[in-house]
């Protein structure tokens, strides 16, 4: 995914708000947009939170290969 609007800060409140919903239909948008290393790292940060807030198992592999990164913030966000 690319961002719907060039407004960081309202990516970052969205993502963090599908999470917050526990909104498991937006999981492969979260997904799309993890893989996009373009992507603001804020914004891929809060991905990172909310895919744990959705509690899918399938996502486990995923959160625990991002914590074992080198990069410090979305290593934490996937903690």
């Amino acid at each position: 995914m690319v961002s719907l609007t060039k407004d960081t800060a309202l990516c970052m409140e969205a993502v963090a708000a599908l999470g917050r919903l526990r909104e498991s239909s937006a999981m492969p948008m979260l997904e799309k947009l993890l893989a996009n290393p373009k992507e603001d790292v804020n914004v891929r940060g809060n991905a990172y939170i909310s895919i744990g807030h959705l509690g899918d198992p399938d996502s486990e592999a995923l959160l625990k290969r991002t914590a074992e990164s080198p990069d410090v913030f979305l290593s934490a966000c996937a903690r």
